[in-house]
């Protein structure tokens, strides 16, 4: 339940960002703090291109590695599921005492 609502908080992101509306500084602005290699977010400045920070191609990429650490996650719980059943062990660690 928890993955799915990470995947849908990922995929709202990428599909409602930012109008960029905001406050923005202008280039003189920056011209006159400190220059940086990364941007800071409190810069101001709106993804210009798709691999800007923030940018469609930086959410599709979460979007991706959550998917894909859920699906190995749920794998992994399916599998560990089947192999206590072949082994006859209860499913979780209070299924056996409700049997009784």
């Amino acid at each position: 339940m928890t993955t799915v609502i990470v995947i849908l908080i990922a995929v709202f992101v990428a599909l409602y960002p930012d109008d960029g509306s905001g406050n923005k500084l202008t280039k003189a602005e920056t011209a006159t703090t400190q220059p940086r290699i990364i941007r800071r977010p409190e810069d101001g400045v709106a993804p210009e291109g798709p691999g800007d920070p923030g940018g469609w191609e930086q959410l599709a990429l979460l979007g991706v590695i959550v998917a894909g650490v859920g699906v190995v996650g749920g794998l992994v719980w399916r599998a560990s599921r089947k192999a206590r059943a072949a082994a006859g062990a209860p499913p979780t660690p209070g299924a056996a005492a409700r049997s009784r």
